[in-house]
């Protein structure tokens, strides 16, 4: 089973298999009993799949890829389809409950952990402690939740890239009490799991350009040195040119700019932009496959269908197809 983005450093990997592919997902709403692709999760420690399909029959979960791990859980918002308590059907109303999932004894546990209708919150943030912080739409929490307990708990706060909570010079602790901080992150900004591009070693490289509305930052790589389980440094690695049309492979971020018509990739660590040889082509589309190829396609100015392929060993092909128009000859009819 081939999976992208696997990741060991978050607890499960949601996938779904289609007719032709297995794919990562990164998010799910409202995934409805009647749908036919079956739902996966996978525990990323020990590499055992369960099936979640059956599940979606009792619940309808959503699931974003963003701050809602621990070390060993996640959390996702959900609606039990067979209580008709709140009075909604199938596919109305908002997510009442909140569930973690977490694995004990090689089993997929799913427990509800919060009722929304009972507390007036926007979202909510967790840590690695499984401390699970309700905030209202500033990102303020407003209630702290553990271990099936709930307190009134107002700060502003932040998670940062090491899975901890903070709160000014302060972090929150395995017990949920604030402590007097000896590191504290220099950036605020939290970088899913999905927007990870690359990595070596002990050093991480986001790109959020897919994520975010922010159009300044659409030209920055965020890289993050991991110096050990607390520490870490961030730095934004700005590039020499970007574009909405990417596709990421083999430490390098390749570009279709249509407007210009060029085709160059990103060195990810440093930024630079390298040019890749045009033979007056015209492009209109990029992608990788699950070989690591970088293919991108267009016409010549014959107008035939142009593939060009970038192998991951750099070397490319191209392939020319007469695109055989057709001509209709129509006889007069006097």
């Amino acid at each position: 089973m081939s999976v992208a983005n696997y990741k060991a450093f978050v607890p499960m990997t949601f996938v779904q298999f289609t007719e032709y592919e297995v794919i990562k997902v990164g998010d799910f709403s409202d995934y409805a009993p009647f749908d036919t692709d079956p739902l996966y999760v996978i525990d990323n420690y020990t590499g055992k799949i369960y099936n979640l399909s059956n599940l979606f029959y009792k619940l309808s979960l959503e699931y974003t890829d963003e701050t809602i791990s621990s070390n060993d859980a996640v959390y996702s918002c959900g609606v039990t389809l067979d209580d008709t308590s709140n009075g909604y059907t199938y596919g109305e109303g908002t997510t009442d409950y909140l569930y973690k999932l977490s694995f004990s004894d090689g089993n997929l546990v799913v427990e509800k952990c919060i009722d929304n209708s009972k507390l007036n919150y926007s979202s909510y943030l967790v840590d690695k402690y499984n401390n699970v912080f309700l905030t209202d739409s500033n990102n303020d929490a407003k209630y702290l939740y553990r271990d099936g307990t709930i307190k009134i708990w107002e700060h502003s706060i932040y998670r940062g890239m090491n899975g901890i909570v903070y709160s000014g010079s302060q972090w929150v602790n395995a017990e949920g009490e604030l402590e007097s901080a000896t590191f504290v992150p220099t950036t605020t900004t939290y970088f899913p799991g999905s927007d990870l591009i690359y990595q070596n070693g002990n050093k991480f490289y986001y790109y959020r350009q897919k994520f975010t509305s922010n159009y300044d930052e659409r030209n920055i790589i965020h890289k993050i040195t991991k110096i050990d389980e607390v520490q870490y440094e961030y730095t934004a690695i700005t590039m020499q040119d970007w574009s909405d049309d990417y596709a990421v492979v083999n430490e390098k971020l390749y570009c279709l700019d249509i407007d210009g018509n060029e085709i160059f990739y990103i060195d990810i660590p440093t930024g630079q932009k390298y040019l890749i040889p045009n033979n007056n082509y015209v492009f209109n589309k990029i992608y990788a496959d699950k070989q690591g190829n970088i293919i991108y396609e267009g016409v010549d100015l014959n107008l035939d269908n142009v593939t060009c392929t970038i192998t991951p060993e750099g070397n490319i092909t191209e392939n020319v197809v007469d695109n055989g128009y057709q001509i209709f000859y129509i006889t007069p009819i006097n």
